[in-house]
């Protein structure tokens, strides 16, 4: 079934996954909701690294670092 964008309800919190009603976002809650702070946590995270970065408060090197362990920290665990 096609739904236009500007109907979809996206995730107030992460952004990042869109539903066609409110009923399919209740119905994934639970199941979102997991992914959902790792994936807030880790777009917050980047946006303030990046603001450090852009004031150069941090180095370049050190950004790459902090992307690569942090990237390895919200992975699941097996």
């Amino acid at each position: 079934i096609f739904v236009e964008q500007k109907t979809m309800i996206t995730c107030s919190s992460c952004r990042c996954v869109a539903y066609c009603s409110k009923q399919h976002m209740e119905e994934d809650k639970e199941f979102h909701s997991n992914t959902c702070r790792r994936l807030s946590t880790a777009i917050n995270d980047y946006i303030v690294q990046q603001e450090l970065l852009a004031a150069s408060k941090v180095s370049p090197l050190a950004s790459m670092i902090f992307n690569l362990v942090h990237f390895f920290t919200i992975l699941p665990k097996s």
